[in-house]
């Protein structure tokens, strides 16, 4: 079973990190900060426990399941004449379900049905107003209040106990593409605005749930148009971009009232900072890196290009200079120069430009496969690839 929190646990961890400390966005930190770097490390092992702790619930719950088959299906016989009387065993309590969502109750094995919808919409409600007053501390390059980051993660556990009973019948790539699926994150909205006493009326969920097949249905051809020589980085790129259509989609049936409440103009879009956004699902996924100038872009690129050919073949990493360098020569240098600001610097760019940048990632990676001869096995490596650092240009 594949636990879709990662995305929550990115969030908390990022806006803990922005109480603790910010770096100084040259790659160097004061004593008294914790850098990017050493954020990244710590939620990968954060993600690796999580993956650790959804195994063994899976193993308890299938140990659970057998036992109740075995008690329910046990005989009862009549006690013997002369011995101990045989009880019959209690029948079992039906299994209590959640509060019913209002969107897609019996899809995917009734597995929202089983979330605590009051819950998630309670806590995502506050955590909505509070996400906002955390992001404006860092917008302007301050520290925000430890309490407000603190108050962020005692929110996130019940959620996050309500997300552990999610399995993989809800579709998406990675954790985060679960919380981002219509079936889900549509029940997150739906119970939200009943928490601000503004709730979606019966026109606006039957016009959300007409986007969410059409959603589906698309989804479906996505991804049977895949095989193993799809790039994975092409996968998530395709889903960010479907959902983004989703998304856009859905606030257009919403209120401007609805609107404000759920997503403040400052985060909308960013990374780690928009609970009701396709960039969701590049949390954990997408991490940025400063740049000078042009010189500065190739070698910085050619560095992590090299870092990836040189276990394979180690002519690679020096031959692999020559299409870096030109590929970074053809790149759109409006977009490629445009100021970063704080939030940028902080790794909450928007869901459009990790986007973009990707797609040129794409370029580059499948220019090296034919322009360097690379090996099945090399290629294959790349083709795994599904992760992005984002070049935000910061000149001296």
């Amino acid at each position: 079973m594949k636990i879709p929190v990662v995305l929550l646990i990115a969030l908390v961890a990022g806006l803990l990190g922005f109480a603790v400390g910010r770096s100084t966005g040259d790659g160097k930190d004061s004593d008294s900060t914790v850098s990017t770097e050493q954020l990244a490390e710590k939620l990968q092992q954060a993600n690796l426990k999580v993956e650790e702790l959804s195994a063994l619930v899976t193993t308890r719950e299938g140990q659970i399941r057998k036992l109740e088959a075995e008690v329910a299906s046990a005989a009862v016989s009549e006690a013997p004449f002369d011995g101990p009387t045989r009880l019959a065993p209690t029948p079992a309590e039906p299994e209590e379900e959640g509060t019913s969502p209002p969107f897609f109750a019996d899809r995917f094995d009734g597995a929202v049905r089983k979330l605590d919808w009051t819950v998630i919409g309670t806590n995502v409600s506050e955590m909505a107003k509070l996400i906002p007053e955390i992001i404006a501390y860092v917008a302007e390059g301050k520290s925000p209040p430890m309490d407000k980051a603190t108050r962020i993660g005692q929110l996130n556990r019940p959620v996050l106990m309500e997300a552990l009973k999610l399995g993989e019948e809800v579709p998406g790539t990675g954790v985060n593409g679960k919380f981002t699926n219509p079936a889900f994150i549509l029940n997150t909205l739906a119970a939200t605005l009943e928490q601000f006493k503004l709730p979606l009326s019966d026109a606006q969920q039957e016009r959300l749930s007409a986007l969410a097949e059409i959603h589906f249905r698309e989804d479906r051809q996505r991804l049977a148009g895949y095989d193993d020589q799809t790039w994975e980085l092409t996968k998530l790129l395709e889903e960010v971009e479907l959902k983004s259509r989703f998304f856009d989609g859905c606030f257009e049936v919403l209120t401007a009232e609805q609107t404000e409440e759920l997503v403040s103009p400052l985060v909308k879009n960013r990374i780690r900072a928009d609970l009701f956004s396709e960039a969701l699902v590049y949390a954990g996924r997408v991490d940025v890196f400063p740049f000078t100038d042009q010189t500065d872009l190739t070698a910085k690129v050619h560095g992590r290009i090299a870092r990836l050919l040189t276990g394979a073949d180690e002519t690679l990493g020096e031959r692999s200079l020559a299409p870096v360098t030109r590929w970074v020569q053809q790149l759109p240098t409006k977009e490629l120069y445009a100021e970063a600001n704080a939030l940028d610097r902080e790794g909450m760019i928007t869901s459009d430009r990790a986007t973009k940048w990707g797609h040129q990632v794409v370029g580059l990676l499948k220019s090296l496969v034919t322009e360097l001869s690379l090996s099945p096995e090399t290629a294959a490596g790349l083709r795994g690839l599904a992760g992005l650092a984002v070049p935000l240009s910061t000149p001296d």
